[in-house]
């Protein structure tokens, strides 16, 4: 064999094994990428429950009576004070 014929195999393996760790990279990524946006959704949805919630208590906060709070600092101290 001559040196020129080798060449060629020389610098084609390492860029095969370069083409072949950038497609298994490429693959972990896509798997990486799919999780995470599960995860993603996931929390999306679980926020969407927790802003719903929080509104539903600043509504029944809000409509609760203003004369508790007077009331309740108009009221004498309780005896054993």
């Amino acid at each position: 064999m001559s040196p020129k014929m080798t060449e060629p195999t020389d610098v084609a393996n390492p860029i095969l094994a370069a083409i072949a760790d950038l497609q298994m990279r490429l693959t972990y990524q896509d798997d990486d990428i799919k999780q995470l946006n599960l995860i993603v959704t996931r929390q999306q949805g679980e926020l969407s429950r927790l802003q719903q919630a929080m509104n539903q208590l600043r509504a029944r906060v809000a409509a609760l009576p203003e004369t508790h709070s007077e009331t309740a600092r108009a009221e004498s101290p309780p005896p054993h004070y």
